[in-house]
């Protein structure tokens, strides 16, 4: 289009089908990152408020917000509320959901989740599970996962052997406890000198 002074003037195009629908998906996506950010301040807050409740004993209230904070998506909340379900820190024992929540802390790479799924397959006798948990949870960084592996197979006398590699694994690691190189050292002595008793000699393991 030419104006009076010979001038062209670009005429404003009305917007396309295309450019409608571009930024209603658009708006959407915006109010849609708002809603998560809304959200994932909410869940920290409950986080944060249960991490208060708890310092100060208030057991049941700081339950209560780990599970929001957990509900909401709070990696960090996954673990702790397992070990609130786990150990019965202001609500009921319940075994069950420890274990789900355990499995979404394990999903996001805590390697102590593992150990503690496997503690609790343990204790339901399901020890070929907890074993495999144990190995989980070792791949992941938890070398006194190797304890527990250790202790499992003391039980059985002709998996001595298996357990001696198992204890000598944590005295040799430099991601173990003093406590859990200590046990382990204990232990050791104790196999040694039953193997030297029954007359068979000291135990070796590599």
């Amino acid at each position: 289009m030419v104006g009076e002074s010979g001038v062209a003037i670009a005429r404003a195009c009305s917007p396309t089908n295309h450019d409608v629908r571009s930024t209603e998906v658009g708006m959407r996506e915006l109010k849609k990152q708002f809603r998560s950010l809304v959200e994932a301040n909410k869940a920290n807050a409950s986080y944060q408020r249960a991490e208060a409740d708890w310092s100060r004993g208030r057991l049941q209230s700081a339950f209560k917000f780990m599970r929001r904070a957990a509900e909401a998506g709070m990696v960090a909340a996954f673990e702790t509320l397992a070990q609130f379900y786990d150990f019965g820190t202001g609500t009921n024992v319940n075994k069950g959901k420890a274990l789900y929540w355990y499995r979404r802390a394990h999903r996001q790479g805590s390697d102590s989740a593992a150990t503690n799924i496997g503690c609790i397959l343990r204790d339901r006798h399901q020890r070929r599970n907890a074993v495999a948990w144990w190995h989980r949870a070792i791949a992941l960084g938890d070398d006194e996962a190797n304890l527990n592996i250790a202790k499992l197979y003391l039980h059985n006398k002709r998996q001595r052997k298996k357990a001696a590699r198992y204890l000598a694994r944590v005295v040799r690691s430099a991601w173990t406890t003093e406590g859990g190189k200590e046990e382990a050292r204990l232990l050791l002595r104790q196999l040694r000198l039953e193997q030297t008793t029954e007359g068979r000699g000291s135990i070796r393991f590599r």
